[in-house]
């Protein structure tokens, strides 16, 4: 009988673990590598028994049973008349087409949807949006019909858009334009918004 009371059993169990069981998945690993071996053993006994049992003359006789079965199946499937008389017309046909061919204008692969594609076409909105802008605004400062204050603020934008190409900041940028049209920097703080 064990020395110990059953509480400190556990605590045994636990600080030797020589003495613990086998945990159910080395159990579950050790039945499937059992089945493997099992099932490689009935093939190779299946593979004695089907050697030890074959009978020479029924073996030749399913030979040329097999063999007329494939040289009657090969005559159904490769007998084409109709290649063999217009050989000639069809290869024709193919020299004409290679002739006209026209090289595919399309990329075979799709790359619509790409980040870096993406990134481009935008980038190329952006500046047929600021050309727009610029030749919209330049065709409203033509007009003669326009008030003082309105014809300020289109020029102001105007050479807004024109000088935030060059200069690094939105700020500095709209200072200069208010400083050019003789305005303060509130006037500068109504342009960059």
């Amino acid at each position: 009988m064990n020395e110990f009371p059953e509480s400190y059993q556990y605590m045994i169990k636990v600080l030797n673990p020589n003495q613990t069981g086998v945990s159910k998945r080395k159990k579950h690993i050790k039945k499937l590598a059992e089945k493997k071996r099992n099932k490689h053993v009935q093939v190779a006994e299946t593979n004695v028994n089907v050697e030890t049992n074959i009978n020479v003359e029924d073996n030749e006789e399913s030979l040329w049973k097999n063999k007329r079965d494939v040289e009657s199946d090969d005559e159904i499937i490769w007998g084409d008349d109709d290649l063999d008389r217009n050989q000639d017309n069809l290869f024709q046909i193919l020299m004409v087409q290679m002739q006209n061919y026209i090289l595919p204008t399309r990329r075979s692969t799709y790359t619509g949807n790409s980040a870096r594609t993406k990134r481009r076409h935008h980038a190329q909105t952006k500046k047929d949006a600021e050309k727009n802008v610029i030749n919209s605004l330049e065709t409203q400062l033509k007009e003669k019909n326009l008030d003082e204050g309105y014809k300020l603020r289109l020029t102001a934008l105007l050479q807004y858009i024109r000088l935030f190409e060059f200069q690094d900041s939105k700020l500095k940028t709209s200072l200069s334009v208010a400083q050019q049209l003789k305005k303060g920097p509130w006037f500068a703080r109504c342009l960059h918004l």
